[in-house]
């Protein structure tokens, strides 16, 4: 059966009766087809081969394969490699969840909170994010914990939202480490306890968590919570501006903020090969932040750190020669340490290497891997990258024209201050807003050099950002 037959296929299928026992059964019962490859699909998706991945997970799927279901799901659920469509999105996510499968659950959950291809259900949604939740994925046990913080799909209950915070947490989430320790700062639910907050905090920081690492730092620059201690503050403030994390950039314009040496501190780290120092001396070199001014210098700490898979090493590197600082103006060169750092996953990577590709600037113009790497960037809150996308899908370069994609990252966007995707918003009759064709926006905005990756802000998994955690393939 060809890929077209097998699509056609799928939209006839209905799910098996539901049901634990009869599940195992299917299980036990239907061997995965031969050929069929989960990993391939998951290397595919990665890769932005939505069609590929598709064609593996189908077979794996049908003979009742719960991980293949969730991420069918997600195809529909987003419209990747096949027409997007809401009730098939949510036949896949049901029979996975009737499973067990705790990722289905939470994206089940999702499309009720959101009301996609339901009605609405904050009820049914939140039960199913505690099926999950209940079942240690702690990507869901963060989800519920904020629906309790909120009050959204249930009454508010901070000691329960703790409670998941603290599953979560004890798991190794950052995210769910730094809302406990928000939440021993505020009293909120918990017992104020700033030493707790601390410890939470550090947890969270040592993930490296930007957020974590600036509020971290404000607790030593302050002594609530720890003694306090200026060296150990601008150690975090400057990991957390590697990051781009505006608060920490603007700390360290304070004279308060820096330690009496910082830079003396830095190279003895920077030279026992410790990679953070090096981008942190590389990157006062550069500015000339405090000493004098040496490119040149940079470079070589920026290499040093890259040569160990530092991805904002790479990054800087890639920004040093599209500049021409320090070293000959060359564009192929950006673009090949721009790749190098995209694929370490550092978000203005991917949003520049977007750019470049999506312009023909030091490689062959290449849409289709311009909107792949905004969707990497996008995914991660950043909004250059988010309005990005949303002008990809507006107009089809890349791919598919999707009205409705291009208005939900137009949201993400705007929500965190984007001027291009606000005025595009603006723009848009109300028809536009529910799937019409949206016309030819505003251009991208340019690559800027150490430009702050947004950060995403805390909200309920409520469609505040089209793709949340919960609902990437499962891995």
């Amino acid at each position: 059966m060809g890929a077209s037959g097998r699509r056609n296929h799928l939209w006839r299928w209905k799910p098996p009766v539901s049901g634990a026992l009869l599940s195992a059964l299917l299980l036990a019962a239907i061997p995965a087809p031969a050929g069929a490859d989960f990993e391939a699909g998951v290397r595919a998706f990665d890769a932005g081969d939505y069609g590929a991945a598709f064609e593996e997970w189908l077979p794996l799927a049908e003979g009742g394969d719960a991980r293949a279901q969730t991420n069918l799901g997600l195809l529909y659920r987003m419209g990747r490699g096949v027409t997007r469509d809401y009730a098939v999105a949510l036949r896949w996510y049901r029979t996975a969840a009737d499973q067990g499968n705790a990722r289905a659950q939470a994206n089940l959950g999702n499309m009720y909170l959101e009301g996609l291809g339901v009605d609405r259900d904050p009820m049914t949604g939140g039960a199913l994010f505690r099926q999950a939740a209940e079942q240690g994925f702690a990507v869901a046990q963060l989800g519920l914990g904020d629906l309790y913080r909120l009050g959204e799909a249930m009454v508010r209950d901070p000691e329960q939202a703790a409670l998941w915070y603290r599953r979560a947490a004890k798991q190794g989430h950052p995210e769910a480490a730094l809302r406990l320790a928000r939440m021993h700062l505020e009293g909120d639910g918990v017992d104020r306890d700033a030493a707790k907050a601390v410890r939470w905090a550090r947890e969270a920081a040592e993930f490296g968590l930007a957020a974590a690492q600036f509020e971290l730092a404000e607790m030593y620059r302050t002594g609530r919570g720890v003694r306090r201690d200026l060296a150990a503050a601008a150690r975090l403030y400057h990991a957390a501006a590697g990051q781009g994390h505006v608060g920490a950039v603007e700390r360290l314009t304070t004279a308060d903020a820096a330690s009496p040496d910082p830079l003396h501190e830095l190279r003895a780290a920077a030279a026992v090969g410790d990679a953070d120092a090096q981008v942190r001396v590389a990157a006062l070199l550069r500015a000339g932040d405090g000493v004098p001014r040496d490119p040149e210098a940079a470079l070589e700490w920026f290499r040093r750190a890259a040569a160990q898979g530092h991805a904002r090493a790479n990054f800087n590197l890639g920004m040093m020669y599209r500049e021409g600082d320090g070293v000959d103006r060359d564009e192929v060169m950006t673009v090949a340490w721009f790749r190098r750092a995209a694929g370490l996953g550092d978000p203005d990577a991917q949003y520049a290497l977007g750019v470049m590709l999506s312009k023909g600037i030091g490689a062959a113009v290449d849409r289709r891997q311009a909107r792949n790497m905004f969707l990497r960037a996008a995914r991660q809150g950043d909004a250059r990258a988010q309005y990005g996308l949303a002008l990809m899908f507006d107009t089809g370069a890349g791919g598919d024209a999707d009205a409705e994609e291009a208005v939900r990252w137009y949201q993400a966007a705007a929500r965190q201050g984007d001027e291009h995707a606000r005025k595009r918003l603006a723009s848009l009759s109300p028809a536009d807003a529910i799937g019409a064709g949206v016309g030819t926006p505003t251009g991208v905005p340019p690559i800027v050099a150490e430009q702050p990756v947004a950060v995403a802000p805390e909200t309920a998994p409520v469609a505040e950002e089209p793709e949340t955690a919960a609902l990437q393939p499962e891995p």
